[in-house]
């Protein structure tokens, strides 16, 4: 069966060669969806100024009316609440403004916590929905107040059981999906093209480059990684965990405005963010990559990322998800056992095996199901 229109409604703008693990995560299930049929992107970033201002102005006002007595915005973290609130004005805007929903015949949704009533109104119309979930939000207690987020947890399973397809980047996200008898379909990540080919180049570098140092990479705009980075780099500090050609190197995204106020170390770099041809002359170097967070859902795309540049990943049993007893990932419990993870790095000896590609086959067959049984 091919669908005349799939409407697919993202947090993020597409990936046009630049942008963090997530847009390339939705880069990559956007890039499958297309064998069938017909499929608009349909993107949350406001370039606006005008409308941005409005939706903030209209904020303020809900947070002066609703959070002393209560409302749903109070329970998620400050850090969130301003994101939750913008997303959901642009989904009901979006119902009023946007596409015409009806012309439709499968619509993906992206994290649906955030576009809720968007959800509901495909559902209302009988629109098969495919919900792409990059993260169970209610999953990481730094997006959620700890008291409140059981009830978050419950509402966002219920946006999810709306859906007629949940698609997991993590392994274990499926798994507890389905516990809640909710149809789920793992689909692992795998980088878009033009990454593949910096990370190949990366690997072939690798095997005639000397290696020293511990690179530390991630977005430091999420809180979750940011909590994690954090933690990773004052316990490095505090341990003294630097040796002769190891020091521990920072790097990605809004490193330099939240770590600003660490101070120096001489066993620490801070590198801030990195061009590609920068970063890719730092990983064909590097002994290994650091990975830390201490909670959330989902599967950190950069694991996979370094195990195609052939990079072995040091990781802890959080961060390590979906990844676990793969060639190349050092997996440690905690911080605590870093140090016996660093005296690993070198046993791969660039031996690390090239990932596969997942056939999106399978998941093209999934929603083929869906959408046949929809429309019979």
């Amino acid at each position: 069966m091919r669908l005349n229109k799939c409407l697919y409604f993202s947090r993020s703008k597409p990936f046009i060669d630049s942008g963090g693990g997530g847009r390339r995560r939705t880069h990559q299930v956007f890039e499958a969806l297309r064998a069938l049929g017909p499929c608009e992107f349909i993107t949350a970033v406001i370039s606006d100024r005008k409308t941005h201002r409005k939706i903030h102005s209209k904020f303020r006002v809900y947070c002066n009316q609703h959070f002393v007595t209560g409302g749903e915005y109070k329970l998620w973290s400050p850090d969130r609440r301003v994101a939750l609130y913008r997303l959901r004005a642009i989904a009901r805007n979006w119902i009023k403004k946007g596409p015409n929903l009806s012309e439709c015949d499968l619509a993906v949704v992206e994290d649906p916590i955030y576009f809720k009533p968007l959800v509901r109104k495909l559902k209302k119309l009988g629109i098969p929905v495919i919900a792409s979930c990059q993260n169970i939000e209610s999953l990481s207690y730094g997006q959620v107040s700890l008291k409140n987020q059981k009830e978050i947890f419950a509402s966002e399973i219920d946006t999810l059981a709306l859906c007629d397809l949940a698609v997991t980047i993590s392994r274990e996200d499926a798994w507890l999906l389905n516990c809640f008898n909710i149809r789920t379909f793992y689909f692992p990540y795998f980088p878009p093209q033009t990454v593949r080919d910096r990370l190949l180049a990366i690997r072939g570098r690798r095997r005639n480059h000397k290696k020293k140092n511990i690179i530390l990479l991630g977005n430091a705009g999420n809180i979750a990684t940011r909590k994690g980075m954090r933690k990773a780099i004052e316990y490095w500090q505090a341990n003294n965990l630097e040796r002769p050609a190891v020091k521990l190197l920072i790097a990605g995204y809004e490193t330099d405005i939240h770590f600003k106020n660490i101070k120096s170390y001489p066993g620490i770099e801070f590198l801030g963010p990195l061009s590609n041809n920068e970063l890719d002359k730092k990983l064909a170097g590097v002994k290994a990559c650091l990975c830390y967070q201490e909670d959330g859902g989902g599967a950190l795309t950069r694991i996979g990322e370094m195990l195609l540049a052939g990079i072995p990943v040091l990781t802890n049993t959080n961060s390590a998800r979906s990844y676990y007893n793969l060639k190349g990932v050092i997996e440690f419990r905690d911080l605590p056992d870093l140090k016996n993870a660093l005296d690993q790095a070198d046993r791969f000896n660039d031996e690390i095996p090239r990932p596969d590609e997942p056939d999106p086959a399978g998941l093209i067959n999934e929603i083929k199901r869906i959408t046949t049984t929809k429309y019979m």
